[in-house]
Protein backbone atom coordinates (compact mmCIF):
# COMPACT_ATOMS: atom_id res chain seq x y z
CA UNK A 1 0.00 0.00 0.00
CA UNK A 2 0.89 3.68 0.01
CA UNK A 3 2.90 3.60 3.31
CA UNK A 4 5.64 1.75 1.43
CA UNK A 5 5.85 4.58 -1.10
CA UNK A 6 5.48 7.70 1.03
CA UNK A 7 6.75 9.03 4.33
CA UNK A 8 3.32 9.08 5.94
CA UNK A 9 4.41 11.12 8.95
CA UNK A 10 5.66 13.92 6.71
CA UNK A 11 2.32 14.09 4.89
CA UNK A 12 0.45 14.17 8.20
CA UNK A 13 2.56 17.10 9.39
CA UNK A 14 2.24 18.85 6.03
CA UNK A 15 -1.55 18.63 6.12
CA UNK A 16 -1.84 19.75 9.74
CA UNK A 17 0.33 22.83 9.14
CA UNK A 18 -1.59 23.78 6.01
CA UNK A 19 -4.94 23.18 7.69
CA UNK A 20 -3.99 25.17 10.78
CA UNK A 21 -3.21 28.15 8.52
CA UNK A 22 -6.04 27.27 6.12
CA UNK A 23 -3.57 28.22 3.41
CA UNK A 24 -5.53 28.57 0.18
CA UNK A 25 -2.45 27.79 -1.94
CA UNK A 26 -1.85 24.43 -0.27
CA UNK A 27 -2.27 21.13 -2.17
CA UNK A 28 -2.83 22.95 -5.47
CA UNK A 29 0.03 25.45 -5.85
CA UNK A 30 2.54 25.89 -3.03
CA UNK A 31 3.24 22.21 -2.52
CA UNK A 32 6.59 20.47 -2.63
CA UNK A 33 7.28 16.76 -2.51
CA UNK A 34 10.75 15.28 -2.74
CA UNK A 35 12.49 11.91 -2.75
CA UNK A 36 15.94 11.17 -1.39
CA UNK A 37 18.32 8.70 -2.96
CA UNK A 38 17.36 5.05 -2.62
CA UNK A 39 20.08 4.27 -0.07
CA UNK A 40 18.67 6.91 2.31
CA UNK A 41 14.88 6.70 1.84
CA UNK A 42 13.07 5.47 -1.24
CA UNK A 43 9.75 7.03 -0.21
CA UNK A 44 8.18 10.33 -1.20
CA UNK A 45 8.38 12.99 1.51
CA UNK A 46 6.11 16.04 1.80
CA UNK A 47 7.83 19.40 2.14
CA UNK A 48 9.41 21.76 2.60
CA UNK A 49 6.49 24.01 3.44
CA UNK A 50 6.40 27.60 2.21
CA UNK A 51 4.21 30.50 1.06
CA UNK A 52 1.78 31.27 3.89
CA UNK A 53 1.00 34.89 3.02
CA UNK A 54 -2.55 33.86 2.09
CA UNK A 55 -3.05 31.85 5.27
CA UNK A 56 -4.32 32.59 8.78
CA UNK A 57 -7.46 34.41 7.63
CA UNK A 58 -5.57 36.76 5.32
CA UNK A 59 -7.39 35.89 2.09
CA UNK A 60 -10.77 36.90 0.67
CA UNK A 61 -11.50 33.89 -1.53
CA UNK A 62 -12.07 30.19 -0.96
CA UNK A 63 -13.81 31.05 2.34
CA UNK A 64 -10.40 30.80 3.96
CA UNK A 65 -11.17 33.71 6.28
CA UNK A 66 -13.67 31.39 7.99
CA UNK A 67 -12.29 29.28 10.81
CA UNK A 68 -14.33 26.15 10.07
CA UNK A 69 -14.18 23.43 7.39
CA UNK A 70 -11.19 21.60 5.95
CA UNK A 71 -9.11 23.19 3.25
CA UNK A 72 -8.71 19.76 1.67
CA UNK A 73 -12.37 19.99 0.71
CA UNK A 74 -11.77 23.21 -1.26
CA UNK A 75 -11.13 22.35 -4.92
CA UNK A 76 -12.20 25.18 -7.24
CA UNK A 77 -13.00 24.80 -10.91
CA UNK A 78 -10.25 25.79 -13.29
CA UNK A 79 -6.63 24.96 -13.92
CA UNK A 80 -5.35 25.10 -10.35
CA UNK A 81 -7.11 22.04 -9.00
CA UNK A 82 -5.94 19.74 -6.26
CA UNK A 83 -4.41 16.40 -7.28
CA UNK A 84 -6.95 13.61 -6.85
CA UNK A 85 -4.80 11.56 -4.49
CA UNK A 86 -4.93 14.16 -1.69
CA UNK A 87 -8.63 13.40 -1.27
CA UNK A 88 -8.01 9.65 -1.36
CA UNK A 89 -5.32 10.01 1.29
CA UNK A 90 -7.57 12.17 3.48
CA UNK A 91 -10.39 9.62 3.29
CA UNK A 92 -8.19 6.68 4.30
CA UNK A 93 -9.16 5.56 7.81
CA UNK A 94 -5.61 4.64 8.85
CA UNK A 95 -4.35 8.03 7.70
CA UNK A 96 -7.20 9.77 9.53
CA UNK A 97 -6.20 8.04 12.74
CA UNK A 98 -2.54 8.99 12.35
CA UNK A 99 -3.57 12.58 11.71
CA UNK A 100 -5.80 12.68 14.79
CA UNK A 101 -3.10 11.15 17.00
CA UNK A 102 -0.47 13.59 15.74
CA UNK A 103 -2.79 16.58 16.13
CA UNK A 104 -3.68 15.56 19.68
CA UNK A 105 0.03 15.29 20.43
CA UNK A 106 0.89 18.68 18.92
CA UNK A 107 -1.93 20.42 20.79
CA UNK A 108 -0.09 19.65 24.01
CA UNK A 109 3.11 21.30 22.72
CA UNK A 110 3.78 23.51 19.69
CA UNK A 111 0.12 23.77 18.61
CA UNK A 112 -0.91 25.14 21.99
CA UNK A 113 -2.17 28.72 22.04
CA UNK A 114 0.50 29.61 24.58
CA UNK A 115 3.32 28.44 22.32
CA UNK A 116 1.90 30.04 19.18
CA UNK A 117 1.25 33.36 20.94
CA UNK A 118 4.80 33.36 22.28
CA UNK A 119 6.16 33.04 18.74
CA UNK A 120 3.93 35.84 17.45
CA UNK A 121 4.89 38.13 20.33
CA UNK A 122 8.60 37.36 20.02
CA UNK A 123 8.61 38.27 16.32
CA UNK A 124 6.63 41.46 16.95
CA UNK A 125 9.09 42.42 19.69
CA UNK A 126 12.06 41.62 17.46
CA UNK A 127 10.74 43.85 14.66
CA UNK A 128 10.16 46.68 17.12
CA UNK A 129 10.63 50.16 15.57
CA UNK A 130 11.07 48.59 12.12
CA UNK A 131 7.29 48.22 12.01
CA UNK A 132 6.80 52.00 12.27
CA UNK A 133 9.47 52.65 9.64
CA UNK A 134 7.85 50.13 7.32
CA UNK A 135 4.42 51.75 7.43
CA UNK A 136 5.93 55.24 7.23
CA UNK A 137 7.61 54.24 3.98
CA UNK A 138 4.66 52.19 2.69
CA UNK A 139 1.43 53.59 4.25
CA UNK A 140 -0.70 50.50 3.73
CA UNK A 141 -2.66 50.43 7.00
CA UNK A 142 -6.34 51.14 6.51
CA UNK A 143 -6.17 50.25 2.80
CA UNK A 144 -7.29 47.12 0.99
CA UNK A 145 -4.39 45.07 -0.36
CA UNK A 146 -5.26 42.01 -2.43
CA UNK A 147 -6.37 39.50 -1.23
CA UNK A 148 -6.95 40.66 2.38
CA UNK A 149 -10.41 39.92 3.77
CA UNK A 150 -10.16 42.38 6.67
CA UNK A 151 -8.57 45.83 6.62
CA UNK A 152 -7.00 47.05 9.85
CA UNK A 153 -5.96 50.55 10.86
CA UNK A 154 -3.09 49.57 13.16
CA UNK A 155 -0.38 46.93 13.38
CA UNK A 156 -1.65 46.01 16.86
CA UNK A 157 -5.07 45.20 15.38
CA UNK A 158 -3.40 42.89 12.86
CA UNK A 159 -1.56 41.05 15.64
CA UNK A 160 -4.75 40.70 17.71
CA UNK A 161 -6.61 39.35 14.68
CA UNK A 162 -3.87 36.81 13.94
CA UNK A 163 -4.04 35.48 17.50
CA UNK A 164 -7.83 35.44 17.62
CA UNK A 165 -8.21 33.75 14.23
CA UNK A 166 -5.64 31.09 15.10
CA UNK A 167 -7.30 30.30 18.43
CA UNK A 168 -10.70 29.95 16.77
CA UNK A 169 -9.24 27.78 14.03
CA UNK A 170 -7.67 25.47 16.60
CA UNK A 171 -10.96 25.29 18.49
CA UNK A 172 -12.74 24.14 15.34
CA UNK A 173 -10.04 21.58 14.55
CA UNK A 174 -10.34 20.35 18.14
CA UNK A 175 -14.05 19.78 17.65
CA UNK A 176 -13.43 17.67 14.56
CA UNK A 177 -10.30 15.57 15.09
CA UNK A 178 -8.96 16.01 18.63
CA UNK A 179 -8.92 12.60 20.27
CA UNK A 180 -10.61 12.32 23.62
CA UNK A 181 -8.05 12.36 26.39
CA UNK A 182 -10.54 11.07 28.94
CA UNK A 183 -8.17 9.20 31.25
CA UNK A 184 -10.76 6.92 32.83
CA UNK A 185 -9.96 3.71 30.88
CA UNK A 186 -6.18 3.82 31.26
CA UNK A 187 -4.85 6.62 33.39
CA UNK A 188 -6.34 5.31 36.62
CA UNK A 189 -3.67 2.64 36.53
CA UNK A 190 -1.12 4.28 34.26
CA UNK A 191 1.82 6.13 35.74
CA UNK A 192 4.61 7.99 33.98
CA UNK A 193 7.68 8.68 36.09
CA UNK A 194 10.68 10.81 35.32
CA UNK A 195 12.49 11.50 33.25
CA UNK A 196 15.30 11.09 35.73
CA UNK A 197 17.70 12.76 35.94
CA UNK A 198 16.32 16.00 34.54
CA UNK A 199 18.29 18.01 33.42
CA UNK A 200 20.57 15.24 32.15
CA UNK A 201 23.78 14.37 30.38
CA UNK A 202 24.45 11.88 28.92
CA UNK A 203 21.28 9.82 29.49
CA UNK A 204 17.93 9.88 31.26
CA UNK A 205 15.48 7.14 32.25
CA UNK A 206 11.76 7.26 31.44
CA UNK A 207 9.86 4.80 33.60
CA UNK A 208 6.18 3.89 33.51
CA UNK A 209 3.59 1.53 34.95
CA UNK A 210 0.85 -0.11 32.84
CA UNK A 211 -2.42 -1.38 34.36
CA UNK A 212 -2.56 -4.21 31.79
CA UNK A 213 -0.97 -5.25 28.49
CA UNK A 214 -0.97 -2.21 26.22
CA UNK A 215 0.89 -0.71 23.30
CA UNK A 216 3.15 2.08 24.49
CA UNK A 217 4.91 4.50 22.16
CA UNK A 218 7.59 6.90 23.40
CA UNK A 219 9.03 9.56 21.11
CA UNK A 220 11.33 12.54 21.59
CA UNK A 221 10.45 15.83 19.87
CA UNK A 222 12.33 19.12 19.69
CA UNK A 223 10.80 22.56 20.19
CA UNK A 224 9.87 22.72 16.49
CA UNK A 225 7.78 19.57 16.80
CA UNK A 226 10.19 17.44 14.79
CA UNK A 227 10.67 13.87 15.90
CA UNK A 228 14.24 13.44 17.11
CA UNK A 229 14.12 9.86 18.30
CA UNK A 230 11.72 6.95 18.55
CA UNK A 231 12.46 5.10 21.78
CA UNK A 232 9.68 2.56 22.01
CA UNK A 233 6.63 1.37 20.06
CA UNK A 234 5.43 -2.06 21.08
CA UNK A 235 2.99 -3.92 23.29
CA UNK A 236 4.36 -4.28 26.81
CA UNK A 237 3.00 -6.39 29.66
CA UNK A 238 1.25 -4.98 32.68
CA UNK A 239 3.52 -3.71 35.39
CA UNK A 240 6.56 -1.49 35.56
CA UNK A 241 8.87 -0.77 32.65
CA UNK A 242 11.41 1.77 31.52
CA UNK A 243 13.43 2.98 28.57
CA UNK A 244 16.53 5.14 28.28
CA UNK A 245 17.25 8.12 26.06
CA UNK A 246 20.96 8.47 25.54
CA UNK A 247 20.68 11.98 24.12
CA UNK A 248 21.12 10.77 20.55
CA UNK A 249 19.02 11.30 17.43
CA UNK A 250 17.55 8.57 15.24
CA UNK A 251 20.72 8.64 13.12
CA UNK A 252 22.94 8.09 16.15
CA UNK A 253 24.30 11.62 16.41
CA UNK A 254 24.31 13.53 19.69
CA UNK A 255 21.33 15.88 19.91
CA UNK A 256 21.92 19.57 20.51
CA UNK A 257 21.56 20.79 24.06
CA UNK A 258 18.20 22.28 24.95
CA UNK A 259 14.59 21.49 25.82
CA UNK A 260 12.87 18.43 24.36
CA UNK A 261 9.41 16.90 24.73
CA UNK A 262 8.93 13.27 25.72
CA UNK A 263 5.64 12.14 24.20
CA UNK A 264 4.13 8.96 25.63
CA UNK A 265 1.10 7.41 23.94
CA UNK A 266 -0.70 4.40 25.35
CA UNK A 267 -3.36 2.58 23.38
CA UNK A 268 -5.12 -0.74 23.27
CA UNK A 269 -8.45 -2.58 23.42
CA UNK A 270 -10.66 -2.21 26.49
CA UNK A 271 -14.22 -3.49 26.85
CA UNK A 272 -14.53 -3.94 23.12
CA UNK A 273 -13.33 -0.46 22.11
CA UNK A 274 -9.97 1.11 21.35
CA UNK A 275 -8.74 3.57 23.93
CA UNK A 276 -6.02 6.16 23.76
CA UNK A 277 -4.13 8.15 26.37
CA UNK A 278 -1.27 10.57 25.98
CA UNK A 279 1.07 12.39 28.32
CA UNK A 280 3.93 14.75 27.53
CA UNK A 281 6.83 15.84 29.70
CA UNK A 282 9.72 18.23 29.20
CA UNK A 283 13.36 17.31 29.58
CA UNK A 284 16.51 19.42 29.38
CA UNK A 285 19.60 18.00 27.67
CA UNK A 286 22.74 19.69 28.98
CA UNK A 287 25.81 20.32 26.86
Amino acid sequence: GYPSMMNVESFVDFILLQELAKNVDAYRLSTYIYKDKESVDNRLTAGPIWDFNHGFGNCDYGETWEVDNWLLEYNPEGGDQMAFWWELLWEDLAFQHKTAVRYTELRQTIFSEEHIYSIIDSIADYLGPAVDRNFARWPLLGNYIWPNYYVFDTYEEEIDYLKSWTAQRLAWMDSDILLSLDPSPIAVGFRLNGPFPNPFNPSTVISYELPYDLNIEINIFNLLGRKVRSLLNETRPAGQGSTIWDGKTESGHLASGGVYFISVQVRGPSNGSNIFYQETKKVLLLK
